[in-house]
């Protein structure tokens, strides 16, 4: 059983997380569980180190203090915000109207010959 678990990690993780996806589980959610619980196989079945585990709250701690990852959920966060507000005065109707009107380099036009 352990041979065939070493030669068919990777089906069997494919596998697991297709299993977390349909049970209804978010995808971070599904993706950190099957990271975590193969980690433990592999320590288990001697292909990984107990270190690389112990680092994982450095790791953890080192991607939330990279200031560039913080604009992914601000942006999303205004996008949210926004959209109610844009909707209510009219800016999905204008836009198009508005961009159709603007002159761009690349377009023949008969205004400009």
């Amino acid at each position: 059983m352990t041979e065939f678990l070493i030669a068919n990690m990777a089906p069997i993780m494919f596998a697991a997380l297709v299993v977390f996806l349909l049970s209804g589980f978010p995808v971070a959610f599904s993706l950190a569980a099957n990271g975590l619980m193969f980690g433990l196989v592999g320590i288990e079945l001697g292909l990984l180190k107990p270190e690389l585990l112990q680092a994982l709250p450095n790791r953890l701690f080192g991607i939330m203090a990279n200031d560039t990852l913080l604009a992914i959920p601000f942006f999303t966060f205004m996008g949210l915000i926004s959209l109610p507000v844009m909707l209510r005065y009219g800016y999905d109707r204008r836009s198009p109207q508005a961009l159709s009107q603007h002159p761009v380099p690349w377009r023949k036009s008969s205004r400009h010959h």
